[in-house]
């Protein structure tokens, strides 16, 4: 099933974007909010990227995904790209941003990511955690 369609009416020069909810839900993206329409390409790739997973290595590249996102937006998008890089062990994601606060939460999230895996040993006994 797709998640996205494009039509385009027979006597319009408009196209339509479709997007399609698993549960059924259809919304038309073309009348979405500008942010709507600027988060749901970058989580779309995400999605293939780890669907794409059984096939081998995958790499995605993302170019100012948090581009026209509120901070708080932005933070959580960084927190889906960790989860789904998580999520995924073959795939590489290339991320360029100009956005402090995009960088700031990639780099808490990498680093939250690493301490859920990180083994730490005491006096020869290993820990999980921090």
């Amino acid at each position: 099933m797709s998640f996205v369609s494009v039509e385009r009416p027979m006597r319009s020069t408009e196209a339509s974007l479709t997007l399609t909810t698993p549960d059924g839900y259809s919304t038309n993206m073309t009348l979405g909010s500008e942010g709507l329409q600027f988060v749901v390409p970058p989580l779309a790739a995400l999605g293939l990227l780890h669907a794409n997973s059984p096939n081998g290595p995958s790499a995605l590249v993302l170019e100012e995904p948090e581009g026209h996102l509120h901070g708080r937006l932005q933070r959580a998008l960084a927190e889906e790209i960790i989860d789904v890089v998580e999520r995924t062990p073959d795939a590489r994601v290339l991320i360029e941003t100009h956005s402090p606060i995009f960088l700031t939460a990639i780099q808490l999230a990498i680093v939250t990511a690493a301490k859920r895996t990180t083994r730490l040993f005491r006096n020869g006994t290993a820990s999980s955690g921090p």
